[in-house]
């Protein structure tokens, strides 16, 4: 890994926040200025064996109660418990109901799916022990070819009904995520060799604001010599020339005056016949209200260069990605009402199996995990400046999985990996922990140059109200 010398500059402004589907500007894309069309696709082209729509709440566990639906058990986005209809709107409006990373290690845990599909839900609709601070949110404006991408303000028990009824706020803070006791001062951390466009390994404050992304008329691919195709969760090989040329003009486009004069911060790619969205962004920013717990008490995790794809389960309405099947395993017959009902709708469904969550996919041959997913990468020397008091130790030492042999930087009493005398952030080689993923190139790590951990989720969203502008978190 190659450092610059040049002392650090003051990084206010280059930073961006959310996490947004994205794709590439070439040369001659060319943006259009009348609405688009809403599509005439296939409906159900979200990947379900049938091939037809998945359409109504099926189940024994769907809710009874009106507000839960846009317009009853078989209507509109009713198989993911929908509670906006996006079929004819020029804003589609979705909300993350359900999210099952599986890499890196210290994510892929019980306790942590658990804790995040917790937080995922709402205390509402089937979900009493719902804690709502985690909640990814999500807007495409299709006469702008806009989208707004961010996370959704804390909604404690009592305004959930509220927040079904008049919508999530996104949150933004100007002044961003600190935690004093943790933060490595910037002049601290170590300049990597990056392509122009790409931000620099951050120091706090973290930003929180949602990410706006320009929509391109045109597919973008980040070609990689792994297996599973161009555009694949799967595939997590190098780089190819072509596919690293792409990722460069798309990180230098970000820098454009008129990027930056909108706020455009990421590019996304819709087919709206298919119903799929692929993306790519510079770094985005995940907030969570330490697990939903403790209200306003929140971390902030920056994600670097997510990739992201989803399929709306039905190309026309745009009202899911996924179905509700809690009470339905696996295809199986569905549990009966009552206290099944309940545990099945407890943090996400079965937090010892992701495949029996309450929300998934509907592409059955992965077993409900293909129908959006996010790929990126954390930088350790950022992760360490994260502290979690559910857990009792810094991300740094969580994410690299129970596995991981990190004595030589943390000891049992301070689950931190500055315990130690070896940490230092001004040396990504030997002063932090090796990750398994290079941020220089956004590719598997190699013996000189592995500041970072590679992260894979998975995803369920639905359709849901979302306030105009921004609040507070």
């Amino acid at each position: 890994m190659r450092y610059r010398t040049a002392t650090r500059v003051a990084l206010n402004g280059l930073f961006v926040s959310g996490i947004v589907g994205a794709g590439l500007f070439a040369c001659n894309d060319v943006i259009k200025d009348t609405p688009v069309e809403m599509g005439q696709g296939p409906i159900g082209s979200g990947g379900n064996d049938g091939g037809g729509a998945v359409s109504g709440c099926k189940t024994a566990c769907c809710p009874t109660e009106e507000k839960c639906y846009v317009s009853g058990k078989d209507g509109p986005g009713s198989e993911c418990l929908a509670t906006r209809d996006n079929t004819n709107e020029t804003k589609i409006q979705i909300r993350q109901t359900w999210v099952y990373p599986t890499t890196p290690a210290g994510l892929k845990t019980d306790v942590i799916y658990s804790a995040l599909n917790g937080s995922t839900a709402w205390p509402a609709c089937q979900t009493p022990t719902g804690l709502a601070g985690y909640i990814r949110v999500m807007e495409t404006d299709m006469e702008n070819d806009i989208s707004r991408v961010g996370w959704a303000r804390y909604v404690a028990p009592e305004q959930a009904d509220d927040a079904i009824q008049n919508g999530l706020c996104m949150m933004k803070a100007a002044t961003g995520w600190i935690d004093s006791t943790r933060a490595i001062p910037a002049t601290e951390i170590y300049q990597a060799d990056y392509p122009p466009g790409l931000p620099q390994p951050l120091a706090m404050p973290f930003a929180i604001r949602p990410t706006q992304a320009r929509r391109v008329m045109e597919d973008f691919q980040l070609e990689r010599d792994g297996t599973g195709g161009p555009i694949s969760e799967l595939n997590r090989g190098e780089l190819t020339e072509a596919g690293q040329a792409k990722r460069r003009e798309l990180l230098a486009k970000t820098l454009e005056d008129q990027n930056k004069a909108d706020g455009i911060d990421g590019f996304y790619y819709m087919d709206p016949d298919a119903g799929t969205v692929h993306g790519f962004a510079t770094v985005a920013f995940q907030v969570i209200y330490n697990l939903g717990q403790f209200g306003k008490s929140y971390i902030v995790v920056p994600i670097h260069e997510p990739e992201t794809y989803q399929k709306y389960t039905d190309a026309k309405q745009r009202n899911c990605v996924g179905v509700y099947r809690a009470g339905q395993v696996l295809g199986q017959n569905p549990a009966t009402a009552g206290e099944e009902c309940t545990a099945a709708n407890t943090n996400g469904g079965n937090p010892n199996d992701p495949k029996l969550a309450s929300w998934s996919g509907v592409d059955t041959s992965k077993l409900g995990v293909g129908d959006a997913w996010t790929k990126g990468y954390f930088l350790t020397v950022e992760l360490e400046q994260i502290w979690v008091e559910l857990l009792k130790n810094t991300l740094c030492y969580q994410y690299p999985g129970a596995g991981a042999n990190l004595s030589e930087w943390a000891t049992t009493e301070n689950k931190s990996c500055r315990a130690t005398g070896k940490w230092n952030p001004m040396d990504a080689v030997n002063g932090m922990p090796p990750g398994d993923w290079c941020s220089e190139t956004n590719g598997p790590a190699t013996r000189d140059c592995h500041d970072a951990y590679l992260t894979v989720a998975y995803h369920a969203f639905a359709g849901a109200k979302i306030k105009e502008g921004t609040c507070d978190p």
